[in-house]
């Protein structure tokens, strides 16, 4: 090989160690830390899933746990939902978290916002044939009695 084939094929090489570098192997260390992350679980542990629900894990298997995520409702998830094991500061500081789910304030409904019709009858409420068909079916039927009117 001569200087000026090595001096054509060193961009390429540059490039290949580039992607090597710069995504490769940060990829390789996220697997191998998701790795570790799954394997130090233990019965006890605070996680969160990668859905984001937080739990208590109650029951470790092969491929799966069972996570409590409230009082008497476990569910069994993939060791790979596990996206994060809380340490005890992290599980402290989310049970104290102030959740506006259940607000009383706010699961009041409003009068005013169920409005009903003063006509509102049973009909009202059903839908009539016609309008369960699409437009090409209603308009196929709709000429089929005419046909019919004509021929009698």
């Amino acid at each position: 090989m001569s200087g000026s084939d090595l001096g054509a094929l060193l961009p390429l090489l540059l490039l290949v160690a580039a992607f090597v570098f710069l995504v490769l192997r940060p990829a390789r260390n996220r697997q191998r830390q998701m790795a570790a992350l799954q394997n130090s679980l233990d019965v006890g542990s605070d996680v969160m899933l990668t859905s984001g629900v937080f739990g208590e894990v109650t029951w470790i298997g092969d491929e799966t746990l069972e996570v409590e995520i409230a009082p008497d409702t476990v569910v069994r998830v993939h060791r790979q939902a596990i996206g994060k094991v809380l340490s005890d500061e992290e599980s402290a500081r989310m049970a104290n978290e102030p959740s506006d789910v259940f607000d009383s304030e706010e699961s009041e409904t409003d009068d005013d916002e169920f409005e009903t019709s003063d006509s509102g009858t049973e009909s009202d409420l059903t839908p009539d044939a016609d309008s369960s068909e699409s437009g090409s079916e209603r308009d196929i039927a709709a000429s089929d009695r005419k046909q019919s009117e004509k021929g009698d």
